[in-house]
């Protein structure tokens, strides 16, 4: 019951048509399996996420490659140290061999709810999957929720943090920028921080405020809204 799925379609014309049904090899059930999903089309590779509705909230991502028609399972990815309700992998990112997931709900240092995004590594040889690093907020507080959405592009990865206060005002939220090979959380040269994050003003700090970001990623007009730092 509850054990869930993720489905792939192709396009045809205008029409959509059902490829496949992917499944967990060590499906349980409550596991919500396909609460998150991402697709790599380069590597033809899917990540999904559980919900682990009926183990105490510990989840996990499952991932697969494409052989030939199927779609074959390659790895069980967890966090370090794992926590209850740490919603880990309620948003991921996949690109070249890099996974991200986002789990906004994680302790970080005794502070509740501030939020990491763990990252993964796909090894050039072997093919396998091993954690690389756990990233957070370097300046972040209890109730950031960082890693509420993620996505990567070319080099960077954005982080969106909901719940991050500015003075006089809570959950405003904030956008931060990492670029690939300066994601060492203690190196704040590979780290932008942007705030307002609503960027299309809908009350929530969210994946369509990155859309919107990635979509006009490069140089723009002088005073554009976009630009959140006036640079």
């Amino acid at each position: 019951l509850h054990q869930g799925a993720v489905y792939v379609f192709t396009r045809s014309g205008g029409t959509w048509s059902q490829k496949a049904k992917i499944v967990a090899s060590d499906g349980q059930a409550g596991d919500g399996f396909g609460r998150a999903v991402a697709f790599d089309p380069a590597d033809e590779t899917i990540a999904g996420s559980t919900t682990h509705l009926l183990t105490g909230g510990l989840t996990r991502v499952h991932l697969f490659e494409r052989s030939g028609p199927t779609w074959v399972q390659k790895a069980t990815l967890t966090p370090p140290a794992p926590q209850a309700n740490e919603q880990f992998g309620s948003t991921l990112a996949l690109r070249s061999g890099r996974l991200v997931a986002g789990a906004p709900s994680r302790s970080i240092d005794g502070s509740a709810g501030r939020g990491a995004i763990v990252q993964f590594l796909r090894h050039e040889t072997t093919g396998t999957w091993a954690l690389d690093q756990v990233i957070i907020d370097p300046v972040g507080a209890a109730g950031d929720a960082f890693g509420t959405s993620v996505a990567l592009h070319g080099e960077a990865m954005v982080v969106g943090a909901r719940g991050v206060d500015q003075p006089g005002e809570a959950n405003v939220g904030a956008v931060l920028v990492y670029w690939a090979g300066a994601c060492n959380p203690n190196d704040a040269f590979g780290l932008l921080k942007f705030l307002p994050a609503d960027v299309n003003q809908d009350s929530f700090v969210d994946c369509y405020d990155l859309a919107l970001l990635l979509g006009h990623w490069g140089e723009v007009e002088p005073g554009d809204p976009l630009d959140l730092d006036g640079d």
